[in-house]
């Protein structure tokens, strides 16, 4: 049996209940498709312990009026228990889960020229279709897997222990206590197990390429709960706002020539920040630090000096904060975390550097790094994930003459808004390749792309268009404005897994003008103009094209579709 709506959506997290949410309100007939249990996207699969959203509240939710007046944090970062009860709390508000099936994966996606419909099948063996697809996957949905001898051993002769990947956390509790283990990585999740589980296992060893810089918590915005920050209207008016500041969150950056870069009062204000905490260094600061080497390595100075004398111990110290910058502070993904450092100071937590004592082997007892072996009981791979496009890439999608999306994709991530990719018309995808999400609260990033989708697909249908899909000229434009904004920017020194194309292993620019200026740039292709696209009018669909049940339902001649009677 197949399968009509308006509409798809793939995944389950912010972007899929927002865009599926304001879907259904403008009477589009929609369906979406979660692999997971529940709602919630990545924050299902990531219960690792310690895990914990590092946006404050009140940004981290969906920006919906109807929901927040009858909600209230505990905490300002909340971790992931709550963070699942948020996502439940939205659903018994909104009602989204009856539009979705769950624990139903897509196997594949083909654009069906003949009648401008997408066909998706699913793992229980429906096909689906839709003219509009919409992918919600995120960038934590695909873990990434190193690449290290023994770690894909056949059956007795693989690691005799357990090995655990942080984006793939199993639901049931995993026991630590007393047990020898290995955390391979050292990015937000592993900084966040380590923090957990350091002080109640037997002994700890952390395998770090790069330096994670960690960021104390907001000694005043740690709590919400008992009226202290409790999300008024004040505050959802201020999230509403967010729209248009740089990051998605309360910050703003200060001019650079206020204050120059040799004068005292550089190094008083960076303490001041420093003292508020979370994200008020980086994000609050003078604009050049994100632009000037000397500024960032100025700042980076003030955070090591201040961060240096958390660790105890020289060699470890040198490791985790060394003096010299290993890249501009900032472009890599910081973690917003309490006595993280602090955890090294056990006599039993230890530290390998890899870019001296590189991963060699899994073995069936433990890891071989350099010359030295260490047994283990637990393995926990903290290696992050496919940020870039894993998800969509994982979903085998083909575009118009058969072109497989894997392919457009090979060797660049080719878009436009960074939600759109030539060959591949009426598909959408959000928080992804080309958007800005290096230094962005997903919130935001997602409300702006879900107004422009619903304010386009509105137009659309009014208009009769059948087709909408990015010319090459538009796309190759974007890319190059990207890369105009990557080069003069600070991430262009250094690639990190948030910026990796794990296809090629090249370098991916993004943008990273800002969330308001991306929100400026979507408004200045909105319908009815839809500056860099292109489109085809709505095509009689015949019996022969589509089959004799469905133009009985009168469909065959009509242009605005709507198969909500038929998705039953």
């Amino acid at each position: 049996m197949q399968y009509y709506y308006d509409a798809i959506v793939v995944g389950a997290g912010f972007a899929g209940i927002r865009s599926l949410q304001r879907l259904r309100n403008d009477g589009f007939s929609v369906r979406g498709i979660e692999r997971s249990s529940s709602l919630g996207g990545a924050w299902v699969t990531n219960g690792y312990p310690g895990a914990r959203c590092d946006s404050p509240a009140p940004f981290y939710q969906i920006m919906d009026e109807t929901l927040g007046s009858d909600w209230q944090w505990s905490e300002n970062f909340a971790k992931r228990p709550e963070i699942i009860d948020y996502f439940n709390y939205v659903d018994s508000k909104l009602n989204i889960s009856k539009d979705y099936d769950f624990e139903v994966a897509v196997t594949k996606a083909e654009f069906d020229e003949t009648i401008g419909m997408w066909q998706v099948s699913v793992s229980d063996g429906r096909l689906l279709r839709a003219k509009w697809l919409i992918l919600g996957v995120g960038f934590s949905s695909k873990p990434y897997v190193p690449n290290i001898e023994g770690l894909q051993r056949s059956e007795g002769q693989q690691f005799g222990g357990q090995i655990y990947h942080s984006g793939a956390w199993p639901s049931s509790v995993i026991d630590v206590k007393g047990k020898r283990v290995a955390i391979i990585g050292t990015g937000t999740s592993g900084c966040q197990i380590v923090r957990e589980i350091g002080p109640s296992v037997g002994s700890l060893t952390v395998y770090q390429r790069s330096p994670v810089v960690a960021l104390p918590l907001s000694p005043k915005r740690s709590m919400c709960r008992d009226h202290e920050m409790q999300i008024t209207s004040k505050e959802r008016l201020f999230a509403a706002q967010s729209l248009s500041t740089f990051t998605g969150l309360d910050h703003a950056f200060l001019d650079p020539t206020a204050v120059p870069l040799d004068s005292p009062m550089r190094q008083v204000y960076y303490n001041y920040l420093y003292e508020k905490g979370e994200w008020h260094i980086l994000f609050s600061n003078f604009k050049d630090v994100w632009h000037s080497k000397s500024a960032n390595d100025d700042l980076y100075s003030f955070w090591a000096k201040r961060t240096r004398e958390k660790v105890v111990d020289t060699a470890k110290r040198d490791i985790l904060v060394p003096s010299t910058p290993k890249y501009p502070i900032g472009v890599k993904r910081t973690c917003i975390i309490d006595n993280y450092y602090e955890t090294f100071n056990l006599p039993t937590v230890d530290l390998v550097d890899v870019t001296e004592n590189p991963l060699k082997e899994i073995t069936k007892t433990g890891i071989q790094s350099g010359e030295v072996h260490r047994d283990f009981d637990i393995i926990i791979l903290a290696t992050g994930y496919h940020s870039l496009g894993g998800g969509i890439l994982a979903l085998d999608i083909t575009g118009r003459n058969g072109m497989k999306l894997a392919d457009a994709w090979e060797n660049s991530f080719v878009s436009y808004l960074g939600m759109t990719v030539p060959g591949f018309p009426n598909m959408f995808y959000l928080n992804g390749p080309g958007a800005p999400n290096p230094r962005a609260n997903a919130p935001t990033v997602i409300e702006h792309q879900v107004r422009w989708i619903m304010a386009t697909l509105n137009y659309l249908r009014k208009s009769q268009i059948r087709t909408l899909e990015p010319t090459d000229v538009a796309a190759r434009e974007w890319r190059e404005e990207i890369l105009k904004q990557w080069d003069a920017s600070l991430y262009s020194l250094t690639i990190s897994m948030q910026t990796r194309n794990h296809a090629c292993g090249s370098k991916e620019p993004l943008w990273v003008h800002g969330v308001d200026e991306y929100g400026t740039r979507l408004e200045s292709c909105l319908p009815p103009a839809l500056k860099g696209f292109t489109s085809q009018k709505q095509k009689t669909l015949c019996k022969d094209v589509i089959g004799e049940d469905l133009t009985e339902k009168g469909l065959c001649g009509v242009s605005n579709i709507s198969f909500h009677d038929l998705a039953s």
